[in-house]
């Protein structure tokens, strides 16, 4: 999106060691250091047992500021405090963190894979990745400490360009269970403390995860027991690093939060549970100890785990280029504003306006109107376009996106779907056949006869719905503007993603990223390509059987998503799809001859890496894609017949783009747009 971040100051000069002695003979460490951050993440940990001052816990009887005293009696008089910031995104473990480190909203829970390509990896670069590539550090100066296997792939993204970061994760484990993490945050504290001692590391994130383990499956008093061990562990960490390296301290910006927080309900066992979009779940404390801090502040404004990476990257004086959250103002000071127009769609009907206001972040404009609701924090996720009919003509036009409202008043925050459908003579407000959607929720509006349909995923949370494979749906629902949205029509999938279709003789084609049945890894992502078949009343229809796409003829061990569709004239259907593997981004053409009941040989069309957050496109029967050039720049790239050629865009980034017949409408996310010839 639009902010670019810019060194906010230069760095401290390294000094020549100085070491004194303690009374107790301890050697402490007086050197200045340049700046450093860390960040504590009390995993799970909720406001009200934390920070809040007026909201009692049904757990303790207290409020936050009173049941955690020590770190208020030590920590209080030198930090700024937000009471309750919010988790936007999906509120479980994996999903929080990827906002930290990425600035990006991740749509996806936890993916428990251990090692390999079996790590689900973020789309966008992590700040252990920016730091480590613009200052030429190593692994012990960008680390990342937890006693969860759920955080390991949260380091390295599949970014191509991007510094490798290997090492950057530390997982702690029982020395009394080989190859299990240790179900203890006392070991975490002192790993900080190590980490500190012998590297004086400039980035430094450490996971607390069993408090939210006792949250969910500790008998009794274990949750509130282990929130109180961490108000203990707290004022120490901060004491030592006074005694042991002020100067460490000196420059240290500290962030201690949590990735989510809990039920306050009844609902789904109480406090026990989180990853919906309760209040509880998406409230979490914040508390920022270091430079730049007023002492004792209460920090103004909403700000979000979107907000800490951009924060963290002005502190250290480096670059954030595909930052979506804000630098937190009242800390660190770099002039930069955030406003521009992003995902344009093609006509110029539709896009995201986003404004420099941390409580309402952007809006949506279609046709030169704001649609979106006003003073939403989040409207975004605009996908518009012409509805193509079976014979290749435009029907009229769609908009849709996705927003999240903030209202104390409620007990569940989510993020809402809206469309606004043209069928003539303006954009009609067509609502949406759900209440609640998703992170990467963006349907596809097709003409099948005279009745529209539209093709989308449904995961509101980021997890799994129906059933203990995690699977949830790829649905159909048609349209129209007298009976508005039918029934949708549900085809079972594992983390569904991306969904497009085209029309078909017998109804639609779609095309759909997920995982095979009863798996999470990056290595199982594939394709599935399957047909909706509209039976004659055109507003009824059922799946047909299914076609994977998993690339192995080509690639091993290949992430395939973000499928592209068209018919040729000749009534040829092509898929285009990105994959990438351990070291390559790729992008691959398939045809089929038979509507797409089968597919031929994949041919991989990309020369340079491809982009894997961006899909690519049709136009006509050219394909776009986006890819990173050999100077570190994107570019779009366009296969005309058998021959590919790419334009650089001049920007480390592109954050969306929209086909035309012979150019592309691109956004490079810094507040600039333009129409270039391809």
């Amino acid at each position: 999106m639009s902010r670019l971040l810019r060194p906010a100051f230069l760095p401290l000069a390294v000094v020549a060691s100085a070491v004194a002695c303690t009374g107790r003979g301890s050697p402490v460490v007086s050197t200045p250091a340049e700046p450093s951050v860390m960040i504590l993440v009390l995993d799970g940990v909720r406001s009200e047992e934390f920070t809040s001052d007026s909201r009692v816990s049904d757990l303790t009887g207290e409020t936050g500021e009173a049941y955690a005293s020590q770190t208020w009696a030590t920590l209080g008089p030198h930090m700024a405090t937000l009471r309750a910031a919010t988790n936007a995104g999906v509120t479980i473990t994996a999903g929080g963190h990827a906002q930290m480190v990425t600035s990006r909203l991740d749509p996806y829970a936890n993916f428990p894979e251990s090692d390999g390509p079996g790590l689900y990896r973020p789309e966008y670069p992590t700040i252990f990745e920016e730091l480590r590539g613009q200052l030429g550090l190593d692994s012990t100066q960008a680390q990342f400490l937890g006693n969860t296997e759920l955080l390991q792939g949260e380091v390295q993204s599949i970014q191509p360009g991007s510094a490798d970061v290997a090492g950057a994760y530390t997982l702690l484990y029982d020395p009394s269970k080989p190859n299990a993490p240790i179900n203890d945050d006392t070991p975490m504290a002192t790993a900080v403390e190590n980490a500190v001692k012998t590297d004086r590391p400039r980035l430094l994130v450490a996971n607390f995860h069993d408090v939210d383990r006792a949250g969910h499956y500790g008998a009794g008093n274990a949750y509130i027991d282990d929130v109180k061990k961490l108000d203990g562990l707290l004022p120490q960490l901060w004491d030592w690093l006074g005694k042991n390296d002020p100067g460490y301290r000196d420059n240290l910006l500290l962030i201690i939060t949590a990735d989510h927080g809990r039920h306050r309900h009844d609902e789904d066992n109480g406090w026990h549970n989180h990853g919906d979009s309760c209040n509880g779940c998406r409230q979490i404390p914040l508390m920022i100890l270091g430079p730049g801090v007023t002492p004792g502040a209460e920090l103004a404004g909403n700000w979000t785990l979107l907000d800490f990476a951009p924060t963290l990257a002005a502190h250290l004086g480096i670059d954030l280029p595909w930052a979506q959250g804000l630098p937190i103002d009242e800390v660190v000071s770099n002039g930069l504003t955030r406003s521009g127009d992003v995902g344009l769609s093609a006509d110029g009907t539709a896009w995201t306006h986003y404004l420099d206001d941390d409580f309402a972040r952007d809006q949506v404009v279609v046709d030169g109107a704001v649609v979106s609701t006003e003073g939403a924090m989040f409207a975004e996720g605009v996908r518009a376009a012409g509805i193509v009919t079976n014979t290749g003509g435009s029907a009229g036009r769609y908009a849709c996106w996705r927003e999240l409202n903030i209202d104390e008043t409620q007990l569940y925050w989510p993020w809402s779907p809206s469309c606004r459908i043209d069928t003539g003579s303006g954009f009609v407000d067509s609502g949406f056949a759900e209440t609640e959607v998703g992170l990467n929720w963006a349907p596809t509006v097709v003409q099948s006869g005279s009745t529209l349909w539209a093709v989308y995923n449904h995961n509101p949370d980021g997890i799994g719905e129906l059933g203990n494979s995690n699977e949830v749906g790829l649905r159909a629902a048609s349209w129209s503007p007298t009976t508005g949205w039918g029934t949708p029509v549900q085809s079972p999938q594992l983390f569904p993603t991306d969904p497009v279709a085209i029309p078909t003789a017998t109804g639609l084609l779609a095309a759909v990223g997920t995982n095979l049945d009863g798996d999470s890894a990056r290595n199982t992502r594939r394709v599935r390509v399957l047909p909706l078949i509209v039976r004659s009343d055109g507003a009824t229809a059922s799946w047909g059987p299914a076609v994977d796409i998993d690339l192995a003829d080509v690639l091993d061990s290949a992430r395939v998503e973000r499928p592209a569709l068209h018919q040729r004239s000749d009534g040829t259907i092509e898929l285009a799809v990105v994959a990438t593997t351990a070291t390559e981004n790729v992008v691959a053409l398939l045809q089929s001859t038979d509507g797409g009941a089968s597919f031929g040989p994949a041919t991989i069309v990309s020369t340079d890496p491809a982009l894997p957050q961006l899909s690519p496109q049709f136009s006509g029967d050219d394909l776009l894609w986006a890819a990173l050039s050999p100077s570190g720049d994107s570019e779009l790239c366009t296969l005309h017949g058998a021959t590919a050629t790419c334009k650089d865009v001049r920007s480390a980034r592109l954050d969306s783009y929209s086909a035309l017949t012979s150019a592309a409408i691109i956004d490079t996310g810094t507040a600039e747009w333009a129409k270039t010839s391809l």
